[in-house]
């Protein structure tokens, strides 16, 4: 084989293996200092919050990585008696939520005409919570913390509620 050809194989060969490994579908960017993969699961079509956690209060951010607004509820399991939880969230947002309750299940779903259409959580949403969040006596307490900012505008909207995010 001539070494012109075996050049070419090279550069060809080097051209298909750096283009395969570009070809990974990012969901987003990585978590913020001191989010973690924990505390949580997909299960179904849900998103289940303080997975196997008791009732231990915890900071979760909820970052939407579709192309389309998703909106994220709660039902009650007794609808006379409290309010749902539900918050709208555009692409590319952050959600931040502080949750104490155990086991605490959402659906996904987005508006479609006539209609809204439920879809699996896991498809549009990334999720993290934070390893040691400090509450002070005001900001304890299950509740929407931040909705549907920027991450910069959701952290300091955490760090305006009095939440310290330890690192």
């Amino acid at each position: 084989m001539k070494a012109r050809n075996k050049r070419l194989i090279v550069v060809f060969l080097f051209a298909l293996i750096m283009s395969a490994g570009c070809q990974a579908q990012d969901k987003g960017p990585a978590n913020p200092e001191g989010c973690i993969n924990s505390g949580f699961k997909f299960s179904g079509k849900e998103l289940i919050l303080n997975n196997g956690s008791g009732d231990a209060l915890n900071l979760f951010l909820f970052h939407n990585t579709a192309e389309e607004t998703v909106y994220i509820n709660h039902e009650p399991k007794d609808p006379g008696a409290s309010a749902g939880w539900s918050t709208e969230l555009g692409a590319g947002n952050w959600t931040a939520i502080s949750m104490s309750t155990p086991d605490f299940a959402f659906t996904c779903g987005k508006m479609v005409p006539g209609r809204f259409e439920e879809f699996t959580c896991s498809d549009a949403l990334k999720v993290c919570k934070f390893s040691n969040p400090a509450f002070n006596e005001k900001s304890s307490g299950s509740y929407w913390v931040s909705e549907n900012k920027p991450l910069d505008a959701t952290l300091e909207t955490i760090k305006s509620r009095g939440i310290e995010l330890k690192k």
